[in-house]
């Protein structure tokens, strides 16, 4: 299968309040929006049990609009449930976006953890946010693979 882009969107459930922000709703949207435009590949990675990803940015998503799809995970770190989907489904592309919450866990592990698996991954800094009251975007294991933009 050709290489496709792939856009994660990371736990942006009702559960997590950092996910309730306007700014970062809005900056998630607009990676959506771009990703159907581009015809890329679109994953929701969501936390089970907390629930689906937002209406909001479900809705998004042209009903009948292929790749995309729903990566549910129990721990923080999504990487292995990720990196077994893409191959199963015969992705080759190696080029990541993510957005999500929070910026401190989740979205933190799992993008390392795709990185040092090979892919390159690119976090909006924009469309991820964290629960603490902390505003600075958290520090990140250096990685050649892992840029913050």
């Amino acid at each position: 299968m050709a290489a496709k882009k792939i856009l994660l969107v990371i736990d942006m459930q009702n559960y997590f309040p950092a996910s309730l922000k306007e700014s970062t709703i809005q900056a998630c949207r607009k990676l959506i929006r771009q990703f159907v435009k581009d015809k890329g590949i679109i994953i929701f990675v969501e936390y089970y049990p907390y629930g689906p990803t937002l209406h909001r940015l479900k809705k998004l998503i042209p009903e009948k609009y292929r790749p995309f799809y729903v990566v549910k995970k129990t721990i923080n770190n999504g990487t292995r449930k990720i990196d077994g989907f893409i191959k199963r489904k015969g992705y080759k592309g190696k080029d990541v976006t993510a957005c999500g919450v929070n910026s401190d866990c989740c979205v933190k592990e799992t993008c390392y953890g795709l990185a040092k698996r090979g892919y390159n991954v690119t976090v909006v800094k924009k469309a991820c946010n964290r629960n603490s009251s902390n505003a600075t975007f958290p520090k990140y294991p250096k990685s050649a693979n892992l840029v913050l933009k």
